[in-house]
Order: structure tokens, then C-alpha cells, then sequence
């Protein structure tokens, strides 16, 4: 390949791909505990034994109450289709949002939210199905420093460069995307099933 395929080439590929800094606005919440005031408002922490194994980001479990510190911690709630995704400690657990969610929700300090500007739905799960993947593990697990607590810096997770998300990409990771929840769903329905195989054992 001469330098002008060779430049053809690059520029292809790089009109292919997107940094994620350019597809969505990335936070990471600070730290919140509960506040010993008489004024509270309570807030629940998205942590990640809320992320369910396929599907939507389940109701957090756990709640705090603040006051002095309320206004900052509206800024870090997530909304619905947010993409939530684990940076410290156990890297690259991801989920989405659900419609239902509360106004109240926060992540995690361990985590980054990414919220995109246009068609949130669609791109949360193409950037799900890219970080389940075996291609999107390899490229986060590539970033991952520490030597007691793995971690992941925002910085280069921003710069990460992923697939462009147009019309097929996004239609091949939602059909992937119901998939996997039905397959959940169906080995949840053997397992409970599985259960009950000896109950009439003997019983006459």
C-alpha cells in the first residue's frame, strides 16, 4: 500500500470511530455520606450490587440523607437511558437507567455516568453491548492501573475511540440487548423450576 492508501485508510478508520468524550458528557460523583442535620433530604447511592446481571439498573438499595450538601448532589442524579459503568476496583461492570427511575439517584464514587444529548436509548445500548464485548473489555481493561485497587482514570476513558454508533450498530445491539435479557429470563424460570424437581418425591 502506497502512503496515499495508507493515509485513505487511516482516515477511514478514524471517520469510523468516535471518542466517547464526543458522544456523551462523562461525571464522576464525589463521595456523599449522610448528614447529621434536622433538615435532610434523602438521596439514594447507586452501587454496583445494584447492577443486575442483564437489563436495567435496579432500585438501589442503599439511601442517605444530606442538607448542606443537597444542592451539589442534584448535579450527579442520573436520568433515564444514563449509561453507568465501573472504574475502581471491579472494572467494567456496566447498566442503563431505567424510565422509571428516581429523581434522587446517585452513582457511586466508583463509577462514571454518561449521559448522551441525542437518541439516549439507542446509544446506551450500543456502548453496553461495545463494553460487553470481548473487544471493549480488552480496550478498558487496557487502561486499568493500580496495584491494590484497580482503576481506570476518567481522562483516558474519555479518550477512548468506539465504533460509530449509526442506525446498524444500534439495531444489532438492541436485538443483542433483548437477547441476553431473555436468556436471563429464561435460566431464572429453569432455576426456580429446578427447585421444586423433588417436591413430590415420595409423597405418595
Amino acid at each position: 500500500m502506497d502512503i496515499t492508501g495508507l493515509s485513505s485508510a487511516i482516515q477511514s478508520k478514524q471517520e469510523s470511530e468516535i471518542e466517547l468524550a464526543h458522544l456523551a458528557k462523562i461525571v464522576r460523583a464525589p463521595l456523599f455520606k449522610t448528614e447529621t442535620t434536622k433538615t435532610v433530604h434523602p438521596f439514594s447511592i447507586v452501587s454496583i450490587k445494584d447492577f443486575p446481571d442483564a437489563g436495567y439498573l435496579a432500585t438501589p438499595a442503599k439511601q442517605i440523607f444530606l442538607d448542606q450538601s443537597a444542592n451539589r448532589a442534584e448535579r450527579f442524579t442520573v436520568r433515564p437511558h444514563d449509561f453507568l459503568v465501573t472504574i475502581v476496583g471491579t472494572i467494567g461492570r456496566v447498566t442503563i437507567v431505567p424510565d422509571g427511575c428516581g429523581h434522587n439517584w446517585i452513582p457511586a464514587t466508583n463509577m462514571l455516568r454518561l449521559r448522551f444529548s441525542v437518541r439516549a436509548k439507542e446509544r446506551a445500548i450500543a456502548l453496553y453491548a461495545f463494553f460487553r464485548s470481548h473487544l471493549g473489555d480488552a480496550t478498558l481493561n487496557a487502561l486499568v492501573h493500580g496495584t491494590s485497587i484497580p482503576l481506570v482514570a476518567k481522562g483516558p476513558f474519555s479518550a477512548i475511540r468506539v465504533p460509530a454508533l449509526n442506525e446498524r450498530v444500534e439495531r444489532e445491539a438492541a436485538e443483542l440487548w433483548e437477547r441476553e435479557r431473555t436468556l436471563h429470563d429464561e435460566g431464572r424460570r429453569m432455576i426456580e423450576a429446578a427447585k421444586g424437581v423433588f417436591d413430590s418425591f415420595l409423597s405418595g
